[in-house]
C-alpha cells in the first residue's frame, strides 16, 4: 500500500488529520506530490512533520519553489503572493533547505510523481482528456501520481487508448483493471477545491488492484485562527470552509 498526498499548503492541521489516518490504516510509505507550503500559516511545523516521518518521499510544487524564489510567482495572484511573502518570511534555514533539496519528479516502486505533470513538472494543469493521455503516454510507469489542480481525479488508459475518467464523490474506492495504466490525482491536503472542504488523500494499492479516495474531516477553525493572527488575506481564510 502506498499513500499519496499533495498540496498540504502550510496547513498543519489537515496534515496531522491525514497523517493519523495514514497511520492508523499502517500506510508506511507515502508520496507527497509538493506545494507543502504556500497559503497557509505553518510552513515550517509542516514541513517538520514530514521530515520526521519515515517512509516519505516528496517532490517540488510550484508554491515551493516560489517560496524559494527559484520559480516567479508573476503568475500568481495578488493573495497567493501575499501568502508566498509571508511563508518565505516564517521559514528557518532549516526548512528553506529541505525544500530546495526536493527534486521534480520521483519514482516509487511503479509510481511515478509529478507535482504539475511529466513535461511541466511544475505548472501544468492536467485537466483536459488530451492533456491527461498525453501524460500518460509519457512514463514508463503504470502508475501516475499528480497534484496541483487540488481536484482529485482517476484516469485509467486501456491498452486500446481509451480514457476511463473518474470524478470521485467524497470518499470513494475504485477497482483497477488488469492491463490499464492509470493517472490519480490526489487532490489536496490542506487546501481542497472540489467543494468538499475535508482533506484529501489516496491509497493505492497494485496488489489489490485498487485505488481509495479518503476524506478525513480536520479543525478548519483553528487553521483560520491561525491565519488572521498573522495576517493572511481573508479570502485564502473563508475558502477553507467552502472547499473552492
Amino acid at each position: 500500500m502506498i499513500g499519496v498526498i499533495s498540496d498540504i499548503h502550510a496547513n498543519l492541521a489537515a496534515l496531522q488529520a491525514v497523517l493519523g489516518v495514514l497511520e492508523a490504516r499502517g500506510v508506511r510509505r507515502v508520496a507527497c506530490l509538493g506545494d507543502i507550503v504556500g497559503y497557509g500559516p505553518q510552513p515550517g511545523e509542516c514541513i517538520r512533520a514530514l521530515r520526521s516521518r519515515a517512509g516519505m518521499v516528496a517532490i517540488l510544487g510550484n508554491h515551493d519553489a516560489a517560496v524559494l524564489g527559484t520559480h516567479g510567482s508573476a503568475g500568481f495572484n495578488g493573495d497567493a503572493q501575499a501568502a508566498v511573502a509571508l511563508n518565505r518570511r516564517d521559514l528557518d534555514p532549516a526548512g528553506l533547505s529541505y525544500l530546495a533539496a526536493l527534486p521534480q519528479q520521483a519514482l516509487l516502486d511503479d509510481l511515478a510523481l509529478f507535482h504539475g505533470s511529466p513535461s511541466r513538472p511544475l505548472t501544468e494543469y492536467l485537466r483536459t482528456p488530451g492533456a491527461v493521455g498525453a501524460a500518460l503516454r509519457a512514463v514508463d510507469q503504470r502508475f501516475l501520481a499528480v497534484g496541483h489542480t487540488h481536484d482529485p481525479l482517476l484516469v485509467g488508459l486501456d491498452a486500446a487508448g481509451a480514457l476511463d475518467i473518474r470524478q470521485p464523490e467524497g470518499a470513494q474506492a475504485f477497482a483497477l483493471k488488469p492491463g490499464s495504466r492509470y493517472l490519480i490525482n490526489a487532490g489536496a491536503v490542506g487546501q481542497p477545491r472540489d467543494g468538499d472542504p475535508r482533506a484529501c488523500l489516496v491509497l493505492l494499492d497494485p496488489a489489490g488492484q485498487s485505488v481509495e479516495f479518503v476524506r478525513v474531516a480536520y479543525d478548519i477553525e483553528d487553521t483560520q485562527r491561525r491565519m488572521r493572527a498573522l495576517g493572511y488575506p481573508e479570502a485564502l481564510v473563508v475558502r477553507l470552509k467552502a472547499g473552492r
